[in-house]
């Protein structure tokens, strides 16, 4: 009987455990998982988590379409812009969340960077609204000037966890 070759035919050397074989006839020597295979598995789960709460932002997202109405009907010039930038923000926020959702990282990577800046710039000014109502920095008056971005801040935790799941794990 010819021994078992260390190097499988790729030239690659061949996992130990492959090599022992079976320990008794009709038994199979089971491998823990690879690196690769958890890997993969966390990328999977992550992206179902993405998609659940995808789909609990859909709700928030028609709430504050509704919310645009009403400022463009009922508010100032300025209201208005703050409404403009917050639906632009939310809509760079979906543009990539989309393509990582129906693509892969490289795909999310690969959208226009504008939609990036302005999900990373909403992000941003909706923290930074909560905390200026939250310390009551600025008088009453401007307080429905920055109600829109204020609600961008359920958004944030999925933009964060996207961002990290795009940018932080190597392609």
């Amino acid at each position: 009987m010819r021994p078992r070759r260390l190097i499988g035919r790729t030239g690659a050397p061949r996992d130990p455990v492959d090599i022992a074989g079976p320990r008794r006839p009709g038994h199979v020597v089971v491998r823990p998982l690879n690196f690769t295979v958890r890997r993969h598995f966390v990328e999977r789960i992550s992206k179902f988590v993405l998609c659940l709460e995808a789909v609990v932002l859909v709700y928030f997202t028609a709430v504050a379409l509704i919310g645009f109405y009403t400022v463009v009907t009922n508010g100032a010039v300025f209201a208005v812009a703050t409404a403009a930038a917050a639906l632009f923000c939310l809509f760079g926020g979906w543009r990539v969340l989309v393509a990582f959702l129906f693509g892969d990282r490289r795909a999310a990577r690969n959208v226009w960077r504008g939609w990036w800046y302005a999900s990373s710039i909403g992000a941003v000014a909706a923290v930074g609204a909560l905390l200026a109502l939250a310390a009551s920095i600025l008088p009453g008056p401007t307080e429905g000037l920055l109600l829109p971005l204020v609600y961008g801040v359920i958004f944030v935790p999925t933009f964060v966890h996207l961002s990290a799941e795009v940018w932080l794990r190597a392609v």
